[in-house]
Formats: C-alpha cells, structure tokens, sequence
C-alpha cells in the first residue's frame, strides 16, 4: 500500500509547487485585461496572488513532510527466496553405524556382526509378553517418547502395548528359520528379516498391539482405533510406520501397520510434512526388494 501512496504524495507535491509560477502568470494576465482599479481595490487585489502562492507552497511543503516520514517510519522487508530457505540436514546421524537412529537395515543393508544396543530397558508400558523376555526390551533412548506415546493414547481411550521390541541376532535366526519351514523361503523374506537384517534388532524397532490381542500382527490391525491412532500420530513422538502399503518393492517387506520405527522427533516430523517416504527414498538409497546374492 505505502507504494503507490508515496507516488502519489510526490505526484501531489509537485504538482503543488509547479502550479506557483503558472498560477502566479494566470493572475498577472487576468489583471492587465482588467480595467483599471481605486487604489484600495488594487491593494486588496496585490495581495491576493502571494496569499494564493503561500497556500501553494505550504500544501507542497506539507507533502514533502509526509513523504519523508513516511519513508523513515517504512522498514524494507525481507525477501527470503527458496534458495535460502534452509533444507533439513541429512547429515545429522549416520545411517550406516548400527548405532545411529538413524541406521537404516534392509535387505541390502545388514548391521554389524553381533550388534548390540549400549542400554535396554523395559519401558514403563503394558507389555504383551513377559517381562523378562528378551522382546520386551527396547533401547534406551527411545523410552521417554514410547512412554509418552503410550500414556497420550490411553487419555483418548486407546489401549496400546509392546507386542515386540529388541531381538538379538540368534533370537532372530530362530524365528526366521522357523518361518521358512512354515512356508519356505521365498514367502518368509517376505514378511521375516534374516539375521543382522532386522530392526528390531537395533532395539529401535517396536511392534506395537492391543493388549486383548486383536488383530496382532496382522493387517486388520490398521483398522481398529489404536491402529488408526498410531498410524496417524506416530511421528509426533519419533515414530514412524517403517513398511508403508504399496512399497515392498522399496523395503522389501509387505505391509506391517503394526511396525513401528524409532528415528527421533525430528526426521520423523520431517518425513511426515514431505508425504512420508519410506527412509530409502528421503535418503535417495537404492531399492531393496531382495537379498544380494
């Protein structure tokens, strides 16, 4: 708006001071033409043009005032282009070290040999199994905002447990055998990581279920209200639905809506506002459907 108000001010103040000369001139005309006057009209008449002539250059000069003003109160405002607009760093947490949250396991992608989380612990939530099993354990780091997951959940009403968190290498080797028995191995890399592939191992990985049991670790666990819940407000806590619908061709595993990843508050913020990719797509790693050799 201040714009084209100044241009208007300037426009207005000249025009003020450059109507003083021509209306100065216009009146000297109008006097020649008229006949001659008493002395006391032609004082009255003399005064009249210098009366015009203040008027004129006073509106001018309060103009100029105002235009000044105006541009000193006026701050330019900051332009911020996309170029400076600051992108997310990537580079915050490693995705190689199986130590990171940000560690990134898949087909393609085994954690080191033997790998075991610094700290585990029981979070302080209702578990599934008992509580000295090695699953009911989780790394330590994320129980604060598992915790507070939990506790927000069941304010709305929501029943939600820890189905399974940490496995060990060997504890993985026995559950994923026991599937390619079941249904041979093509079927079980399917839906069961191979020791050192899985996240749970990682202890950052949690699979969340009803205490009842309904629909655990099945599909029709997305539609019952925890599900639901979880899938829509996961990320406000860290978490993020790490096997999306539709993208085993990028993660190399089916739809999970009861697996859960923790990668901290931020990335998982950050992942939610771009659509949620999947972790090999924002970090622009190669698709991993299948095992190398």
């Amino acid at each position: 708006m201040r714009g084209p108000l100044n241009l208007y001010i300037i426009f207005h103040s000249l025009s003020m001071l450059m109507l003083l000369p021509v209306s100065a001139q216009t009146y000297t005309l109008r006097l020649m033409s008229r006949p001659a006057k008493t002395p006391k009209q032609s004082s009255k008449s003399s005064k009249l043009p210098i009366v015009v002539a203040i008027l004129i250059v006073f509106a001018g000069l309060i103009g100029v005032w105002f235009l000044i003003m105006n541009s000193i109160e006026e701050e330019p405002k900051e332009q911020t282009s996309d170029s400076e607009i600051e992108e997310f760093d990537r580079s915050q947490h490693s995705i190689d070290d199986s130590s990171s949250i940000w560690v990134i396991t898949n087909k393609q992608r085994p954690l080191q040999p033997g790998y075991t989380p610094e700290e585990l612990v029981n979070p302080d939530i209702p578990l599934y199994g008992p509580r000295d099993a090695e699953n009911m354990l989780v790394d330590a780091r994320i129980t604060n905002d598992l915790e507070q997951l939990v506790r927000e959940a069941e304010e709305e009403g929501l029943n939600i447990a820890l189905g399974s968190g940490y496995r060990s290498e060997s504890y993985q080797r026995g559950i994923y055998n026991n599937y390619v028995e079941q249904h041979g191995e093509e079927e079980a890399d399917r839906f069961s990581a191979r020791p050192r592939h899985s996240e749970h191992q990682t202890g950052l990985a949690v699979d969340f279920v009803r205490p009842d049991g309904e629909c655990s670790f099945q599909a029709c666990f997305a539609d019952l209200p925890e599900g639901e819940w979880l899938i829509e407000n996961a990320y406000r806590y860290g978490f993020i639905l790490r096997y999306q619908e539709n993208t085993e061709d990028i993660v190399g595993y089916q739809y999970e809506p009861w697996h859960f990843r923790y990668v901290g508050r931020e990335l998982a913020e950050e992942l939610h506002a771009q659509g949620k990719p999947t972790l090999e797509e924002f970090f622009d790693l190669s698709p991993a459907p299948d095992y190398e050799g």
